[in-house]
């Protein structure tokens, strides 16, 4: 017999949910069991296995220390946004595969009125390189991936 998963509950149903009731505890007892704990080391992973990418090459191409980069993908470490976003380059992501992840880690979406998300935005679309982002980023006189850690 297999068991069905439950129905995922929209995120206005919740909201509505949070803002009417009076206890938390009554809240989590009815929605608990289907509020995500948004477990990036496991999207990670399954990304590379779907997309038949090497971890160690993402890691590299992502300019990521090595070490950090493995606790990265074994869940050890908590990966920033910055650190997210050189993983969606050395993936090569789509602008909308790389949303999804951040996403999923909880971190806040690319935006396209923030200059520096308009370039990474840019850069990921056009499929360029990490490097090659990291100039344009420079070249706007905005903060390249890695320097402010967010």
């Amino acid at each position: 017999m297999t068991i069905q998963a439950e129905k995922r509950v929209s995120t206005d149903t919740l909201m509505k949910s949070l803002f009417r009731t009076k206890k938390l505890g009554n809240f989590m007892k009815h929605y608990g069991n289907r509020l995500e704990d948004g477990n990036i080391s496991e999207y990670l992973t399954q990304y590379c296995r779907e997309h038949g990418r090497s971890i160690s090459k993402a890691i590299r191409d992502a300019q990521i220390d090595r070490s950090y980069g493995y606790q990265i993908f074994r869940g050890i470490r908590i990966p920033s946004r910055d650190k997210l976003l050189q993983l969606a380059f050395g993936l090569r992501m789509s602008v909308e595969d790389a949303g999804k992840m951040l996403r999923e880690a909880g971190k806040s979406p690319l935006y396209p009125r923030i200059r520096r998300d308009a370039v990474l935005i840019f850069c990921l679309k056009e499929k360029k390189s990490l490097e090659e982002a990291q100039e344009l980023l420079a070249q706007y006189e905005i903060s390249m991936l890695g320097e402010v850690d967010t």
